[in-house]
């Protein structure tokens, strides 16, 4: 958009992008917005829900775990139960996927997060309530992870739970310390760059941007800047692991088809031989009798080792 010099309207297109940002993206019903554009419906959810917010108490960590993880395994429990393939090991249920029913939220296998995450949000013990919901967040990400979710019904109570944490983080950000609200930060930044979510980059992201609440004042700025250094160092971390590992499984693939190629030239020298049986010796010729015959089948072996399929088992461990 230009003026009527002919410049153009930064102001303008700042308040234009904002305008569809707000009533535009937001309301498209494809996405609930973009992840790293402030969304101003997460300060007034926040605002919203500051009257139900009291200095009270919540669970300590360790009751938080084992309220979330109980119901989750008795989940699995009842399943294996029903799987005649489900086995149970030491660290806890082994089920392979493709076995599992469709996981459903009237299960109740998600209640202990619920349960959690209903005590946190109305404390205003800030850095305890954070704990607790970075708790919930790891505990159902792996959770999710690990049951057949062919409906995303547990996907999308995971989106729905991470809506929660930003609304919270942005009451952190607004009413806590600095020093608090930084911690804080740190516990959810913490949680978006395990493992869980390094593979689930938007989810990853979504938690991230909670630290856009706090880039809105000058003593709390930097804490989003080092919440997305920490998510990019992360991915940058994982994607050279995944590039040294796959470097590792070409050289391994190169080694062995070298070593095949020496095998395959060894049993033709070894055969040629025979072309010449004439110039032998009697003690040659009884050596030559003598060989191995896996020689002669070691690369039949090798392709048979390579096309057998182990099945893929599922494994959750409270």
């Amino acid at each position: 958009m230009s003026n009527e010099h002919g410049r153009i309207n930064r102001l303008q297109e700042v308040e234009d992008l904002t305008e569809y940002i707000n009533n535009g993206w937001l309301h498209s019903g494809e996405s609930d917005g973009p992840t790293f554009l402030w969304n101003h419906m997460i300060r007034e959810a926040s605002q919203e829900d500051a009257e139900n917010r009291n200095n009270v108490p919540v669970a300590q960590l360790p009751d938080a775990d084992m309220v979330i993880s109980m119901p989750m395994q008795w989940y699995f429990d009842s399943i294996a139960a029903m799987v005649p393939t489900a086995e149970r090991t030491d660290t806890g249920v082994e089920i392979p996927r493709i076995d599992m029913p469709t996981f459903h939220l009237d299960s109740q296998a998600l209640s202990g997060v619920d349960a959690v995450v209903g005590n946190a949000i109305v404390s205003t013990r800030w850095l305890d309530a954070v704990g607790n919901l970075a708790k919930a967040v790891e505990m159902t990400a792996r959770f999710v992870g690990n049951v057949a979710d062919r409906d995303n019904e547990g996907f999308d109570y995971l989106k729905d739970l991470i809506q929660t944490v930003r609304v919270y983080m942005d009451a952190v950000a607004c009413n806590a310390d600095p020093m608090t609200g930084e911690q804080a930060l740190n516990i959810i930044t913490q949680v978006a760059c395990n493992e869980d979510f390094r593979l689930n980059a938007m989810q990853m992201v979504e938690l991230l941007s909670c630290g856009l609440s706090f880039a809105q004042w000058d003593d709390t700025r930097m804490f989003a800047y080092d919440a997305l250094n920490k998510g990019i160092a992360t991915m940058s971390d994982f994607a050279s692991s995944a590039s040294r590992l796959s470097n590792s499984a070409d050289d391994s693939d190169s080694r062995d088809m070298q070593t095949d190629s020496q095998s395959v030239a060894q049993v033709k020298t070894d055969l040629g031989l025979f072309e010449d049986a004439d110039s032998l010796s009697a003690e040659d010729l009884n050596n030559l009798a003598m060989l191995d015959p896996a020689l002669l089948s070691e690369k039949g072996d090798c392709a048979g080792r390579a096309e057998s399929v182990r099945s893929c088992r599922t494994v959750f461990a409270t």
